[in-house]
């Protein structure tokens, strides 16, 4: 419970702390990784497709409150469409998206870059329009995605005191990776992990001057501990 309670006042006090200070000067990162697999299994939902022009990214990227640069990334886009499954002509309206990257992903503003095991994943950015919300709609999005990469490793960020993210997520959560806690000041980054994350510095122009990688140990995330 203390180790719990610590996380939670520890990420509450990262958040108030980057309200605070400007972006420029300093930021604070704190995480838990997971890795995540599907509630159901073989669920092909047809409300679920592939973002895959590049009006079908801009717009995914509108909803899942993404910068045009994050379309540079090479990462899949995933959106989910609206209207009820019993109507005559589904709604073609996208309420809400995720995004995944192969290989490596990115923390921009930490000047952080998370590598993968082989034929890992990373599942980031996931939202659904509040309007929609409370449906089983983000939960058939996650079981879609998730099933695609069905037997490959798909890790995720997630908040440790945001209680809604954490119950959409708990029947998907297959194991903790660890976690990870990273300080910027200016264009300096220090990161501490615990668990099946291994820290390594790196010289690297872009976005920041230097960068960490944050390595996801080639192991079952169920065999680790956070």
């Amino acid at each position: 419970m203390r180790s719990v309670l610590n996380r939670g006042i520890l990420y509450t006090l990262a958040i108030v702390f980057n309200r605070l200070v400007p972006a420029s000067i300093c930021r604070v990162f704190f995480v838990r990784v997971v890795e995540l697999g599907p509630k159901h299994d073989n669920v092909i939902d047809d409300r679920v497709e592939k973002a895959i022009s590049s009006a079908q990214r801009q717009s995914l990227a509108e909803v899942t409150l993404q910068s045009s640069s994050d379309l540079e990334v090479n990462r899949v886009g995933w959106a989910i469409l609206g209207g009820s499954s019993d109507e005559a002509t589904a709604s073609e309206k996208l309420i809400g998206g995720c995004w995944v990257a192969e290989t490596e992903a990115f923390e921009p503003d930490m000047g952080l870059r998370w590598v993968l095991p082989d034929g890992g994943h990373w599942l980031s950015s996931a939202r659904l329009d509040p309007s929609h919300r409370g449906h089983g709609c983000y939960g058939r999005l996650l079981d879609h995605t998730l099933n695609h990469y069905r037997g490959q490793p798909v890790f995720a960020c997630i908040n440790p005191i945001n209680r809604r993210s954490i119950a959409a997520h708990a029947s998907r959560v297959r194991g903790v990776v660890g976690n990870v806690i990273a300080v910027r000041v200016f264009r300096r980054t220090w990161a501490w992990t615990r668990g099946a994350i291994q820290p390594r510095r790196r010289t690297y122009t872009t976005p920041m001057a230097s960068q960490i990688d944050l390595v996801i140990d080639d192991v079952r995330a169920s065999q680790s501990t956070a």
